[in-house]
């Protein structure tokens, strides 16, 4: 047992600031203590009663963070013992300090930074009336198609992309969840303030390195694991006047393509009213008289498919030629789909249609144990 242990107040340091990464404040303790012999070994921390991680006892919210000791001059009897207390940067619920918690338990400082990046745009919405070009209200969400319905090509869009950091100490080896890079989330996601929807964010990568911390009178040794995602919400509209959805990191697919599933149709009416576009099946044909090669039989009231092509996948055609006797060519560009494999019709109230799809795989992020909170 020493001697004498005593708090002295002199050399006792108060620091204060509002610098951009500095401690916003710190404070230290002295302890004086008289040791019984030469010989005898001392426990600072214990001697003293102050352990790495509690609070102040009169500076509320300043936390020890480390000690130091040393011999007063030439003694070899008395001992000077520097506690030090400071705010602990970082997130925390409800304004909490981390540096009250045990490493495995704190909670985990994250960072956000934000940019924009260059995505295809499979709407837009039109400003004004294209005809008078008067601009004006009241335009929906709709694919980007010329008058004629066809799809305009490499129509882009910017959307915000963000870069989620996340640090936190880790007493298991968090190498192992390197096999989930690229993975998705299968659920509703939030950090800070903000909520992240279904599929939205990506992992994209896990760093670690060893790490050594003592917090009161236990040596934590572990991993210092920095985790970091991609948030990437990509609105879009996938019915005209919709609210939009988040697509996030799905994928948005044109229904379209230049090969077709030949549907049978007795008049254009007909088809038209079935959103299919008569003039891009596989029609049967006739010589023409009129020096039209081919041309369609009996446009527009009594059309039918070519022979054994019904239910079949056909190239899809462009009809040209005289309005009275059209003939039909292989068409050389995608041409718009229904869900049925038909030609759509330019003149559907959505004229190309758009589905999502997801392309990587999904996973439940609580499977990483973040501390976020």
């Amino acid at each position: 047992m020493p001697k004498m242990v005593k708090e002295v107040y002199a050399g006792v340091q108060y620091d204060f600031s509002s610098e951009e990464g500095q401690i916003a404040s710190s404070t230290t303790r002295v302890f004086r203590i008289i040791k019984s012999d030469v010989g005898e070994y001392i426990n600072v921390a214990a001697t003293c009663g102050v352990q790495i991680g509690q609070e102040h006892p009169s500076e509320s919210g300043l936390y020890c963070a480390s000690y130091s000791a040393q011999y007063d001059g030439d003694s070899r009897m008395v001992i000077v013992a520097t506690f030090n207390y400071r705010t602990t940067p970082g997130g925390g619920d409800a304004g909490q300090d981390p540096g009250q918690f045990s490493p495995d338990i704190r909670p985990a400082n994250w960072s956000i930074s934000t940019t924009l990046t260059e995505a295809p745009a499979f709407e837009w919405k039109p400003f004004g009336d294209a005809e008078n070009q008067v601009i004006g209200g009241g335009f929906s969400w709709r694919a980007p198609v010329n008058p004629a319905g066809d799809r305009y090509e490499g129509v882009t869009k910017l959307v915000p992309i963000s870069t989620i950091t996340i640090e936190q100490f880790e007493l298991i080896d968090p190498t192992r969840h390197s096999n989930w890079v690229g993975d998705i989330n299968n659920a509703e996601f939030v950090i800070g303030t903000l909520t992240c929807p279904r599929h939205t964010v990506m992992f994209r990568g896990v760093s670690t390195q060893p790490a050594l911390e003592q917090w009161g009178s236990v040596l934590y040794r572990g991993w210092k694991a920095s985790y970091e995602f991609v948030f990437k919400r990509n609105l879009i509209h996938l019915n005209p006047n919709s609210e939009p959805v988040a697509l996030g990191w799905d994928r948005a697919q044109v229904v379209e393509g230049v090969n077709i599933i030949n549907r049978s149709y007795n008049s254009v009416a007909a088809a038209e009213a079935a959103n299919v576009e008569a003039g891009s099946l596989a029609l049967k044909k006739k010589e023409s008289t009129t020096g039209v090669a081919f041309e369609i039989e009996g446009w527009p009231n009594t059309i039918a498919i070519a022979d054994n092509t019904a239910g079949k996948k056909v190239r899809g055609m462009v009809l040209i030629g005289e309005e009275a006797r059209p003939t039909q060519r292989p068409c050389a560009l995608p041409i718009a789909l229904n869900p049925n494999g038909s030609p759509r019709w330019s003149g559907a109230t959505q004229p190309v249609l758009v589905y999502t799809y997801q392309v990587q795989d999904d996973l439940d992020f609580s499977l990483f144990g973040l501390r976020l909170t």
